[in-house]
């Protein structure tokens, strides 16, 4: 089983726009593979919610975010779980 943990920003503004309240929460998720791992954290995560701007999600883990990125790199792993190819 493989292990990952998501942390979400969420950012709200108050009555005024420098009054910014930010919820941050530690999401995890389990797959069993690294791959799978990726591909749940792209397409219920990432890709979902690209275009909402108050919402941030990054992984906490440094050795998983380095991978992360050469496994979205390929274009294979992109496009198979969801992503925009046009």
């Amino acid at each position: 089983m493989q292990f990952l943990t998501i942390v979400e920003i969420n950012t709200k503004y108050g009555r005024t726009s420098y009054d910014v309240i930010e919820e941050i929460k530690e999401i995890p998720i389990t797959a069993e593979s690294e791959d799978r791992l990726f591909a749940i954290y792209f397409r219920e995560y990432k890709n979902r919610n690209k275009y909402i701007n108050r919402l941030q999600y990054r992984i906490k883990e440094p050795d998983l975010q380095s991978k992360y990125n050469d496994w979205i790199e390929n274009v294979d792993n992109y496009a198979n779980n969801g992503g925009d190819m046009w």
